[in-house]
C-alpha cells in the first residue's frame, strides 16, 4: 500500500451518543472492503478490477459533468481528503495521471 504518512488524528468524544457504532465504523475502514469503498468508491460504478488493480472507470477520470478527480471520487469514496482510514497508493497513481 505504500509508505503514505499523515498527520490528522480520529476521536470518539464523551459527547458522542453512538460510541459502538463509532467504533464499528472506525474498525470497518480497516477491512479489505471497508478499504476499497473509502479509497475507490463502490465497485462497477467508479472503479473495476484489471489484472487484479482497482481501475477508476471513467465517471472519476473523465467525468461527464465536467468535475475534477477529486470531485468525482468524492460521490463515491471518501475522495482525496484524509479520515481515518489507510490512503492506498493506487488511488495517488492515477490521480497523477488525470
Amino acid at each position: 500500500m505504500g509508505d503514505y504518512t499523515g498527520s490528522n488524528g480520529t476521536v470518539i468524544t464523551t459527547a458522542c451518543d453512538h460510541v459502538e457504532e463509532a467504533i464499528k465504523w472506525l474498525n470497518f475502514a480497516y477491512t479489505e472492503q471497508g478499504h476499497n469503498l473509502l479509497n475507490f468508491g463502490i465497485e462497477g460504478e467508479s472503479y473495476e478490477w484489471v489484472d487484479g488493480y482497482p481501475k477508476y472507470k471513467d465517471v472519476v477520470t473523465q467525468n461527464p459533468d465536467g468535475l475534477s478527480f477529486a470531485q468525482a471520487l468524492s460521490k463515491f469514496s471518501c475522495g482525496s481528503f484524509s479520515a481515518a482510514y489507510v490512503k492506498d497508493q493506487r488511488q495517488f497513481e492515477q490521480a497523477v495521471l488525470t
